[in-house]
């Protein structure tokens, strides 16, 4: 099948090496959790609230307290089981 130059996935490539170079080098964890705190912040901004705030709060409320990182494994243990079975 014979795809458009732009739809190919060496196109990337291509065009910009340096470009493609960095992104393949680049932690992509790393990038998945800023994007998801970008994508976070535009919502939070979008309802009228401070983003960093928001964060913040979310933060000390899982991390900052005892109480919240129990809630954090009594949920996320089930998950992890059901991803392993």
């Amino acid at each position: 099948m014979n795809l458009p130059r732009f739809i190919r996935a060496d196109a990337l490539s291509l065009r910009y090496p340096a470009l493609a170079q960095a992104w393949m080098s680049a932690p992509r964890p790393a990038l998945g959790i800023i994007l998801a705190l970008a994508v976070f912040a535009v919502f939070v901004a979008a309802s009228g609230r401070d983003p960093m705030e928001a964060l913040v709060k979310a933060w000390n409320g899982v991390i900052g307290s005892s109480l919240g990182l129990s809630e954090v494994g009594v949920t996320m243990i089930p998950l992890l089981l059901t991803a392993l079975a």
